[in-house]
């Protein structure tokens, strides 16, 4: 049974988690209280290289409080971009070690398309839907993807890095996210996957 109480405040959850605020992104939470240590993050808006700082820091809060089950309903969020699927690496990079694991919840079409034609949708695990995402973590009996994760996220990184751009008005050294618009930009589109295919 998935907890839900409107009048609970995400700091009640994760303490201090919402001490800062952020343009263009919003973060409910929610516990799944069938699975320990599981939290449900419910997205609006989008991930750029102005609030990927903000993003990376609440979610780091939230496993700091013992929170290693993540899943992330992003069928709110508007735009995909490198800079996010670097997020969601760095998640598991540190939710792995602990026994973790994440779920990409209610993706949009066009952007499973990114994530199919560059290769992630193999590692990281995509749901349509809660009951879904919940019987991944509670099930007895699944693939554990622990050994092969070092290699994915090198492979990630390989693949990330040389399209991420370095621009003179962002803060802190965040790389420039390469993005999709919700419209879905084909020309775009093939021009990224070629890019993160060929390293350049």
């Amino acid at each position: 049974m998935v907890e839900k109480d409107d009048d609970t405040m995400n700091n009640d959850i994760v303490p201090g988690f919402d001490d800062e605020k952020t343009e263009g992104l919003r973060i409910q939470l929610q516990r799944i209280e069938d699975v320990p240590g599981c939290l449900l993050l419910y997205l609006t808006g989008y991930i750029d290289t102005y609030n990927s700082n903000y993003f990376q820091k609440c979610v780091a809060k939230a496993i700091d409080t013992g929170y290693i089950r993540l899943i992330f309903d992003i069928a709110h969020t508007g735009t995909i971009s490198s800079v996010e699927i670097g997020c969601y690496t760095a998640f598991l990079k540190a939710i792995k070690p602990k026994g973790g694991d994440l779920v990409l919840l209610r993706m949009k079409p066009k952007t499973y398309e990114v994530y199919q034609l560059l290769g992630f949708s193999n590692f990281f695990n995509i749901k349509e839907n809660l009951d879904e995402a919940i019987s991944f973590f509670t099930a007895s009996r699944k693939q554990d993807k622990r050994d092969i994760f070092p290699n994915i996220l090198n492979e990630t990184e390989r693949i990330i890095k040389p399209i991420l751009k370095i621009s003179p008005k962002t803060f802190s050294g965040i790389p420039e996210p390469v993005t999709l618009n919700d419209d879905g930009d084909y020309a775009t589109l093939e021009e990224f996957g070629r890019n993160c295919r060929n390293g350049t």
